[in-house]
């Protein structure tokens, strides 16, 4: 017996972090900027969709102009905890 299936597409990259803080699942935001210039493709991480902003906490330069930024993301007052 054959079943068609339909091809499930798992997320990655940005989308899988957007569903991750939207979920309120992230604690830390550690973010690697590379001096790369591509012209379009997938934000980094995505619109704001969710009651959560972040704190700088560090940054860290690299010789090759790679910079590491560290955030630690916190709740908005009144949003709700649940997931």
């Amino acid at each position: 017996m054959k079943v068609d299936i339909e091809p499930f597409e798992k997320p990655r990259g940005a989308e899988l972090a957007g569903q991750a803080m939207k979920a309120e699942l992230v604690d830390e935001i550690h973010l690697f900027l590379a001096p790369v210039v591509v012209g379009a493709g997938k934000r980094s991480l995505p619109r704001k969709t969710c009651d959560w902003s972040s704190s700088f906490q560090s940054e860290q330069r690299f010789g090759n102009g790679t910079v590491h930024l560290h955030y630690r993301t916190t709740r908005q007052a009144g949003s709700d905890p649940r997931v």
